[in-house]
């Protein structure tokens, strides 16, 4: 699941070959994809063999197939909101590519969302494009490709959160294995904020014993300090040499 920035072809071509990599991403609506070029019904003839097919440009819905698959959900907001989903799906489109990057061979499925109240309203002005670029991206169901890239939003909170107040960007060390202890107790610091949040609510208990779950998994867990403190189960880091010469 990757924000906008990654749909470029330049990023998104450099993981077409990749085996086990499902990326969703978004595509703006003024971009233009192309279907897969029909099959030949006679012998190859000379030249080149057609790498695309006809355009399917976003903005224009009069150059669209009617969609392959179709799928409607409902979800309830926290304010108890009943919302609609609307996705609707197209197979074995593509990107045009560069020298260097022949998206050609990299199809994907293309997810239309759009999403409306009980009224039967819009709730965005824009439906949402999806992308599902991989290898292996049939895999994916069209709800779990909606529901893992609105989670996107969710995760932007948490880093924004986590850098300005945890000190998530702010904590630097050359050990791996430090760093990936101030991850945990970043994430760990977080749990009281979410759970103070929701207080007087079920999920918040939920919440609560999922941090303090967490907390006893990794305080048990043999690892250096997170601040580069040896711990009892830590191993002992051979003393640094010293510029200076003795005596």
């Amino acid at each position: 699941m990757a924000d906008s920035a990654y749909r470029a072809v330049s990023s998104l071509g450099r993981w077409g070959e990749t085996d086990n990599l499902v990326i969703v991403t978004r595509l703006a609506g003024n971009r233009t994809v192309y279907r897969s070029p029909p099959l030949p019904t006679a012998a190859p003839g000379k030249g080149h063999p057609p790498w695309y097919g006809e355009r399917f440009a976003l903005g224009d819905p009069a150059t669209w197939d009617p969609p392959q698959d179709t799928l409607t959900l409902t979800t309830t907001t926290a304010k108890g909101r009943v919302l609609t989903i609307h996705l609707e799906l197209w197979y074995e489109l593509k990107l045009r590519g560069k020298r260097n990057l022949p998206m050609h061979r990299y199809p994907f499925t293309f997810i239309r969302g759009t999403v409306t109240d009980q009224d039967g309203r819009a709730v965005f002005q824009r439906p949402q494009w999806l992308i599902v670029f991989g290898q292996r991206r049939r895999e994916i169901t069209a709800q779990h490709a909606w529901d893992a890239y609105r989670q996107r939003y969710d995760l932007e909170h948490f880093f924004r959160f986590g850098k300005q107040r945890l000190l998530m960007a702010g904590y630097q060390t050359p050990v791996v294995e430090h760093e990936e202890n101030g991850w945990q107790l970043t994430s760990l610091a977080l749990c009281p904020t979410v759970v103070g949040s929701t207080a007087g609510s079920g999920p918040a208990q939920s919440v609560g014993t999922v941090c303090v779950t967490r907390l006893n998994r990794v305080a048990a867990q043999p690892r250096a300090g997170a601040a580069g403190l040896r711990t009892n189960n830590s191993p002992v880091w051979p003393p640094r040499a010293s510029a200076q010469t003795p005596g």
